[in-house]
């Protein structure tokens, strides 16, 4: 059976690699040897690297029961340890344009639900006996209609069209939990899909992700404890900070809801302190056509939120001398407090941790993943020698940020 996943001896710390491009099964080990394999090298581990996996569709497919056995085993000889998967992207992360596209196919289509399984299948294949692994997935969908953000309740702020899709949703991952259940029934691992919060989505808050739980996961007595075993968040810090969420609210509103946290996204956003002529034109250079910049404005009586960066640049004179800081879904290094005359949200990775501390030992996340997926687009001035540097530098600021923290 697992051992407890609960325990501080238990803590991974890894980086996603969605960062490399790669759809193919070949292309993603190409990747790995050629940039995670030099990342432990840089980063003195005299141990496996732990790693979060990106596998799209097409490589997912690829990974037959024969074929499996030669990855786990090629993965260990690379010495790369693989404790959990980042399922939200389904198709090419690197194509010249995603967009909104990295929300395709939503938690209402049962493709979505057949790639699930697919990678809990692979996860529970290729990590050592006894450890639990964790796949973030997308939470639930891009609305098909904006939001109501006047609402306070998730329930009162979508369109009925979207409300139709968060129960078929719920129905996909209900039968999810059970081929959860199934696995661990199976081989005694516990594989925990996460859903992942991020501005503009369905859920982009930690308040909708408990209604979520509550009403639409938790009501149904014949699953509920597979629910709550298989199911659990992904908290992405630099999506809570765009969000304007604290910290310590958005972890605590988690445990009382008793959602589990299985995995932390740390991640570090732009921000935008004060307008200023200099501050904007900085700013414009993070304005790039591949990703979605997702963008909040605080305001004194509403926060104002903008689907791209370019939308809210467009409105930058509603708030000009009215509104306060622009915070803008750019995931940028980790180990940087400003940009120069921008600041980054990299404080929010502090108050994360110290949030995390004041849970119940027994309640505490384990993975930890950086997440900074935007290096390829990242602007110049702000870039390292190699990848593998900018990586490797990553996770030894976080490294000493979780000595002193934790």
């Amino acid at each position: 059976m697992p051992v407890d996943h609960h325990t501080d001896s238990q803590m991974q710390i890894g980086y996603c690699t969605n960062v490399h491009a790669g759809v193919s099964l070949e292309q993603v080990k190409k990747n790995l040897a050629s940039h995670a394999s030099e990342v432990r090298k840089q980063t003195a581990s005299d141990r496996s690297l732990p790693v979060g996996l990106w596998l799209s569709d097409q490589a997912s497919r690829e990974l037959d029961s024969e074929t499996l056995k030669h990855w786990q085993s090629w993965l260990a000889e690379k010495e790369l340890l693989p404790f959990t998967i980042n399922g939200f992207p389904f198709s090419d992360f690197h194509q010249d344009v995603v967009k909104q596209d990295v929300y395709l196919p939503t938690w209402a289509e049962k493709p979505r639900l057949d790639f699930t399984v697919r990678l809990a299948k692979i996860l529970d294949a290729i990590l050592p006996a006894g450890q639990v692994g964790s796949i973030s997935t997308l939470p639930l969908g891009w609305p098909i209609h904006p939001k109501d953000r006047s609402q306070t309740s998730l329930l009162n702020a979508l369109h009925p069209d979207d409300h139709a899709m968060v129960i078929r949703t719920a129905k996909h991952l209900k039968q999810l939990a059970i081929e959860l259940g199934r696995i661990h029934q199976q081989t005694g691992r516990i594989v925990k899909v996460c859903l992942e919060p991020e501005p503009g989505c369905i859920l982009d808050t930690a308040a909708d992700v408990a209604w979520f739980f509550q009403e639409m996961l938790f009501d149904d007595t014949s699953t509920r404890s597979l629910v709550q075993q298989h199911l659990g968040v992904c908290h992405d810090v630099c999506h809570s900070a765009v969000m304007f969420e604290p910290q310590q609210e958005a972890i605590q509103t988690y445990h009382q809801a008793g959602i589990d946290i299985g995995k932390i996204q740390v991640s570090s956003a732009v921000e935008l302190p004060y307008d200023s002529d200099a501050a904007m034109a900085e700013l414009q250079t993070f304005d790039e056509p591949r990703y979605l910049h997702q963008t909040v404005v605080a305001g004194k009586l509403q926060n104002h939120f903008y689907e791209d960066l370019s939308l809210a640049m467009s409105n930058r004179d509603v708030h000009r001398g009215v509104d306060g800081a622009w915070r803008v879904h750019f995931h940028v290094p980790i180990f940087l407090a400003d940009l120069g005359h921008l600041a980054t949200t990299q404080n929010e990775i502090r108050r994360c941790m110290d949030a995390i501390k004041g849970l119940p030992s027994e309640s505490r996340p384990t993975h930890f993943e950086i997440e900074t997926y935007a290096w390829n687009v990242l602007p110049a001035k702000y870039g390292q020698p190699s990848l593998s540097m900018g990586i490797a530098k990553e996770i030894e600021w976080f490294k000493q940020l979780v000595a002193s923290a934790l």
